[in-house]
């Protein structure tokens, strides 16, 4: 959050600009495999790999913006947020190493490899500006919010 304030009998200014960004990079690897072996079953042969993560992010920014003065005076006032998350997994499921996988009396062999990443992201900005005097005056007030994937 960030404040300014001006004050006189004469020209005054007050400006501020406030960013807040998040970024949220999350890397994991899960492997289920048979490497290198012999495997001789009578029922099903199953191998599953799943990974389910979840990434919760929150940025917020404020600004606040006060010009005051018997003359003219400006003042403006900005905030933004953002959030960014960034999911780089590795899911598998294998065979390998020339492996030999048998199942008897008619049963099966299956490699599941499943990425089922969750998230929540919110983001917000408030910015408030005012300016008073006697004589001319302007303001800006902006606000802005963002929600990124």
């Amino acid at each position: 959050m960030g404040i300014t304030y001006a004050s006189g009998e004469s020209t005054s200014v007050g400006r501020i600009h406030r960013h807040r960004h998040r970024t949220d990079d999350v890397t994991d690897t899960v492997k289920a495999t048979i490497d290198d072996s012999v495997v001789t079953a009578e029922g099903n042969i199953e191998l599953n790999a799943s990974s389910t993560g979840t990434v919760e992010a929150l940025a917020i920014a404020g600004a606040v913006g006060v010009a005051s003065s018997q003359s003219s005076q400006f003042s403006i006032s900005g905030a933004g947020a953002g959030v960014k998350n960034t999911v780089t997994n590795t899911v598998e499921a294998g065979i390998l190493n020339g492996s030999t996988v048998e199942t008897t009396n008619g049963a099966s062999v299956s490699l599941t490899a499943r990425d089922h990443p969750r998230f929540t992201a919110d983001a917000g900005g408030v910015a408030l500006a005012l300016a008073t005097g006697s004589g001319s005056s302007s303001s800006v007030a902006a606000a802005s919010a963002c929600l990124l994937p």
